[in-house]
């Protein structure tokens, strides 16, 4: 995007929930510099055996054409992340502070299979002497998923 509006000025406002704010990977950041090149898509595409005919039909488009501009200078860009998970975390601290609580901040980066990041921030909790009572506010952002799928209980 910002090489099609170069030289003008952009300011992108972006809302990131991506753990660690990597702007290279936030869909709200479409002003970073891409160097992803034509056959880098088409390579990946080949290596997931995802046939072109299977994409939007502007997509095979632009796969077609030999595009290959990319943005090499973006001194005219100013990104900023406004709002992230790490910012709404410091956030709710302030709040449930003000409100009496002892508020603490275990991670806003923990990502990975459920099991394990579970057990991360048990160790997390108990490696920080974390003293827990009515008045103890944890807070924390995490992507957990599921490897196996498997889905134990009742819950559906």
């Amino acid at each position: 995007l910002a090489g099609y509006i170069s030289p003008a000025p952009v300011l992108s406002l972006i809302l990131s929930d991506v753990i660690g704010d990597p702007l290279e990977s936030i869909a709200s950041g479409p002003t970073f510099p891409n160097h992803i090149s034509v056959s880098d898509v088409r390579g990946t595409l080949d290596e997931l055996k995802l046939p072109l005919a299977d994409l939007p039909g502007t997509v095979q488009l632009l796969l077609q054409s030999g595009h290959t501009r990319h943005v090499t200078c973006n001194s005219h860009v100013y990104n900023r992340i406004i709002a992230s998970n790490k910012v709404a975390l410091e956030e709710s601290r302030d709040v449930v502070a003000q409100h009496g609580y002892t508020p603490h901040l275990i991670t806003s980066r923990l990502s990975g299979e459920a099991r394990d990041v579970a057990r991360e921030l048990v160790g997390e909790i108990t490696q920080r002497d974390v003293s827990l009572s009515p008045s103890t506010s944890l807070s924390l952002s995490t992507d957990p998923h599921l490897e196996s799928g498997e889905v134990r209980g009742k819950s559906k």
